[in-house]
């Protein structure tokens, strides 16, 4: 969701021109639906953070979690591939995959997971000061 930002770009918000309340409504939208998603995923990482009685387990699946999805991110925005594609041509779809990987795939995804560790640090940092 947070890579749906990009989609920002269409409007115009031209501020002299005045008030347009069609752009600020959809960017309103996009905005509710990146916030729900962030906190989904907060909730999420804390759920699966008490896992486990061990708490170095519990921070390696999340930190796994966060590779995952900011590779899926990755394959979905880049590649455009989609999960139905690893049904019907599970062989192109893995080819594909293996052909992209790169140096800045694996930039790409460290960035998204610097992301994901921000926000649930700020999510636990608020969590802790109640």
């Amino acid at each position: 969701m947070v890579t749906d930002l990009i989609h920002l770009n269409q409007f115009q918000f031209n501020f002299y021109a005045g008030l347009n309340l069609f752009e600020w409504k959809y960017f309103t939208y996009l905005l509710l639906g990146v916030f729900l998603a962030v906190y989904i995923m907060i909730l999420i990482y804390f759920e699966i953070l008490t896992l486990t009685s061990h708490p170095w387990l519990n921070r390696i699946i999340v930190l796994i979690l966060m590779f995952l999805n900011g590779f899926g991110i990755y394959i979905g925005r880049f590649l455009r591939l989609h999960s139905v594609y690893f049904f019907n041509e599970p062989l192109h779809v893995l080819n594909h995959i293996l052909e992209s990987l790169t140096l800045k795939t694996a930039m790409f995804v460290c960035f998204m997971v610097v992301m994901q560790a921000a926000i649930l640090l700020f999510g636990k940092g608020v969590r802790l000061n109640k």
